[in-house]
């Protein structure tokens, strides 16, 4: 679909065909490393890293010499602007006459032949595998029969269980050896339990016997009503009605 083309009369330029193709980005250049003209080999200005003791800073180089200064014996030495704390880098380098030998940091693991040589106990089982059980039967093998025991079960249970020590107490610890089921209170109500009932038992008692009392006392007040007085009083209800009635009717 081509772009719809603007008048000449409209502020903008012209739309075309080639406003749609997409120039590729050129790259600006890279501008140059910044490198100082100050040489790294002496202290910045007003440094405080070449320190001569701990309680007095040493503040070097404060006029920002461009000459490195000689060190004195007390002042620690500055190496370069970017040193790190520690070692100096370079300084630990392996000794090519020396080398690392094979096994020098760890020790050799012996084999097995060496070992049963020098110390067979050391490969001795430390569980036994003896045979618990007798083997069982092979299938050419006949089983043999009518083998009957005179023993009597019941009466050498008995006099095993007779003649048998006793049970070693179990060992107790602390409230551990505490048996909660055989407590005295097991199974019963707690006391404040008990407690809290009555004081609610107590409470509805005394609230009902003031409602009772409350009952009589209105009961002494009421009086049957007669019926004469009853028919009196609708008729004044009556008459009342008729006045409050006529009165509405003559207002609306």
């Amino acid at each position: 679909m081509m772009p719809a083309r603007m008048d000449d009369d409209d502020e903008g330029p012209c739309e075309s065909v080639y406003g749609l193709v997409i120039e590729p980005e050129v790259p600006k250049p890279k501008p140059p490393m910044h490198k100082s003209k100050y040489p790294g080999t002496i202290p910045p200005t007003s440094s405080t890293f070449a320190t001569a003791q701990t309680s007095k800073p040493g503040i070097r180089n404060v006029a920002g010499a461009q000459e490195r200064e000689k060190p004195k014996p007390s002042e620690h030495t500055y190496h370069k602007p970017h040193a790190t704390f520690g070692v100096p880098i370079g300084s630990v380098k392996p000794d090519p006459q020396k080398p690392l030998k094979k096994f020098e940091r760890t020790s050799r693991v012996e084999s097995l032949t060496a070992l049963r040589k020098k110390s067979p106990e050391k490969l001795k089982a430390s569980v036994s595998h003896t045979v618990t059980k007798p083997p069982v039967p092979k299938l050419n093998e006949k089983p043999v029969m009518n083998l009957v025991s005179g023993k009597n079960y019941v009466t050498a249970n008995a006099v095993d269980n007779i003649l048998k020590a006793p049970p070693a107490k179990a060992k107790h610890y602390g409230e551990l050896d505490k048996d909660y089921l055989r407590k005295a209170d097991y199974g019963k109500i707690p006391a404040y339990l008990e407690k809290i009932k009555a004081d609610i038992r107590s409470e509805y008692d005394y609230i009902r016997k003031l409602q009772d009392q409350q009952k009589k006392e209105e009961q002494g007040r009421i009086r049957p009503l007669p019926e004469e007085e009853r028919l009196e009083l609708i008729e004044a209800l009556k008459k009342k009605w008729e006045k409050v009635n006529a009165d509405y009717q003559v207002w609306y």
